[in-house]
């Protein structure tokens, strides 16, 4: 006899498990419906929907975006924090 599971979906943008509950932020694209952790996500997923569905994993996009962000704010250089910007330990 084969068991029945109920998939949570899960977010394509960040990959976070979300649940379908009717108030959930959604879109159907090509016929396909998604759910998403939040409008953010969701308005990240409606201005580049490819960028989401081509086959890359969940961590992949993460890292993309994390580079993504460094590049804007830090000219792809470390933060400061991280030794970056000739801020050098001394011992």
């Amino acid at each position: 006899m084969k068991t029945l599971t109920r998939q949570v979906p899960k977010d394509p943008v960040c990959g976070m498990r979300v649940s379908a509950a009717e108030d959930a932020p959604t879109l159907v694209y090509e016929g396909s419906s998604f759910w998403f952790c939040s409008k953010d996500c969701r308005e990240a997923f409606r201005k580049s929907p490819s960028r989401f569905t081509k086959g890359k994993s969940w961590i992949v996009r993460l890292l993309e975006r994390i580079a993504d962000v460094n590049e804007k704010e830090f000219g792809g250089k470390p933060p400061r924090c991280c030794g970056g910007h000739g801020n050098k330990r001394t011992s």
